[in-house]
């Protein structure tokens, strides 16, 4: 008899047979598509800020926008308006940046400098390039050093 009873144990829920469902080490939760694309999202929205002095802030800034439009269903997440928040900062301070650099540039007379010394210069020998930008950085240097010399003179 108790062999008989052993028998139909071992087929039943929770007997030898069965697997420990509870003693399972836990699945890692895979992430959705949208999920992913916030997280993304995210990520270029971080990259934009870090690397906005270094000119990858747009293309990050922009990146960032279309992965946290493309993640979104019907709502869209809170990673997604992070990642959508932080790309569109990331991207206005970048357009920001760019347009100031330019004006500065156009205003000081640097631009008109860098074009005629650039004229200058004989593009068949073997350094031009060197020499192209030899004269735009010194010229650049020379036009923070007056704007330099222009906000201590005026601060005395």
């Amino acid at each position: 008899m108790n062999e008989n009873f052993y028998q139909n144990t071992q087929n039943e829920p929770g007997g030898p047979n069965e697997p420990d469902k509870f003693n399972q080490p836990p699945q890692p939760k895979r992430l959705t598509a949208s999920e992913g694309l916030a997280l993304v999202s995210v990520m270029f929205g971080v990259f934009s800020l870090i690397f906005m002095f270094f000119g990858g802030s747009f293309f990050f800034g922009a990146m960032g926008v279309i992965a946290a439009l493309l993640s979104r269903r019907r709502l869209m997440a809170t990673s997604a308006k992070i990642g959508l928040i932080l790309s569109s900062i990331g991207l206005a301070l970048s357009v920001a940046f760019m347009t100031f650099a330019t004006w500065v540039l156009l205003s000081t007379g640097t631009w008109q400098k860098i074009q005629t010394d650039l004229d200058q210069i004989d593009y068949t020998s073997a350094n031009a390039a060197s020499d192209v930008m030899t004269i735009v950085q010194d010229d650049v240097y020379a036009m923070m050093e007056d704007m330099m010399a222009q906000l201590s003179g005026g601060a005395s």
